[in-house]
């Protein structure tokens, strides 16, 4: 089983590089399977709330930003809540943020992504960047739920943590939902006294409360093939290894970010169905 093996990985003494192949391919290749879910109804029984989901993927969370910049600027996101995992906690917080994210965003856009050590460097900065600039009243982590992999005594599970004590809190939780060992930091990772990984590792981890409004995600403009898709999503080449792998990339988080804002501003007629549909 893929959650067995990533155990087992994780204490055999081979190489740091053949480690760090191994955890990629599984989290390609990661399997499709049910699992028991935290159970949120009784919070949004009497307060319903509409549900914006961001997936799992690497650097392209930065694209994932761009969409949702594209998002706040232009539809009224306050009866929604957001649920992430992996780069997708990442831009879940981005959502939460009520205040200006200008300064945010400026200060992460003008990264040298090719001269960064690893992604544990680049979280530390967004963590660095966010304590920097603002405070807890500045988001809703109320409406933030991300989900992360933990191991408990012998058993891998699924936790969705929503009860933040403070935006520290939050965004260390968003590193522990990023952490695939040897990947993007070291074997293990702490969190509230836990070992933590990638929430990917889950085919689902997300609150389950109710279906989606938007899953924020890599493809999130494809259409049938009879269509054109050339002119809604632009396009930019690279692997899975290079959403990883710092020293093998072709992009920037500059290029990243605005061509989800663009095909965002492409694909407006199709969002504004989801998110202007109650409005008269």
């Amino acid at each position: 089983m893929l959650f067995s093996s990533l155990c087992i990985l994780l204490f055999l003494s081979v190489t740091s590089l053949n480690i760090r192949n191994s955890m990629l391919t599984l989290y390609r290749n990661k399997k499709k399977e049910k699992e028991k879910f935290t159970d949120f109804n009784h919070i949004f029984k009497d307060n319903p709330s509409k549900l914006i989901i961001s997936t799992p993927g690497g650097l392209f969370g930065f694209y994932f930003m761009g969409v949702s910049s594209f998002l706040k600027d232009n539809y009224d996101l306050s009866n929604y809540i957001f649920s992430g995992a992996s780069a997708g906690a990442w831009n879940s917080l981005f959502l939460s943020l009520k205040a200006d994210d200008k300064p945010f965003i400026d200060e992460m856009l003008k990264t040298d992504i090719k001269n960064t050590k690893s992604i544990l460097k680049l979280e530390k900065k967004m963590k660095s960047l966010i304590l920097k600039n603002y405070n807890e009243s500045d988001f809703d982590l109320d409406k933030l739920y991300l989900g992360v992999t933990v191991l408990q005594r012998t058993q891998i599970k699924l936790c969705v943590y929503s009860d933040f004590t403070s935006l520290e809190d939050a965004i260390d939780c968003c590193i522990a939902s990023s952490h695939i060992p040897f990947v993007t930091g070291g074997p293990f990772h702490l969190y509230r006294k836990r070992l933590s990984f990638d929430g990917g590792f889950f085919s689902y981890p997300y609150i389950n409360i109710t279906t989606p409004s938007l899953i924020i995600e890599q493809g999130i403009w494809d259409k049938p093939k009879e269509q054109d898709t050339n002119s809604n999503m632009t396009v930019i080449s690279c692997s899975m290894e290079s959403l990883f792998n710092l020293n093998n990339i072709n992009f920037t988080l500059s290029e990243l970010y605005y061509a989800g804002y663009n095909d965002s501003k492409k694909n407006k007629m199709t969002l504004d169905k989801i998110f202007l549909q109650n409005e008269i």
